[in-house]
């Protein structure tokens, strides 16, 4: 039975290591090779990166942003006309006809 609890919490450590690796090696990418994005929707510009965060500003739809990092899977700290903040990348379109070789 201890043991059973000893493989859980190893294999609960390994995860959550992997997960952290997986994190810090995706904030080493590169991910700005051009091109632009815009607002796909009438998007909230959020303080941070959780869904109850406070919501700084509405960026309308269609509104050219500047990528200023890549946070998670779900979303980007961008520069908007309406200021610094997240938005989810559900709601960002990225050009690739923009991109310049």
């Amino acid at each position: 039975m201890a043991r059973a609890g000893a493989r859980r919490a190893v294999r609960s450590g390994l995860a959550a290591g992997l997960s952290l690796a997986a994190l810090l090696l995706g904030g080493c990418m590169t991910y700005d090779q051009g091109g632009s994005f815009t607002t796909n929707a009438q998007v909230a510009l959020r303080a941070w990166d959780t869904d109850d965060a406070p919501i700084t500003a509405v960026v309308p739809k269609g509104t050219p942003v500047s990528r200023l990092g890549w946070v998670s899977g779900r979303s980007w700290l961008v520069s908007t006309p309406n200021g610094n903040g997240f938005v989810y990348t559900r709601y960002l379109d990225l050009h690739l006809a923009d991109v310049q070789d």
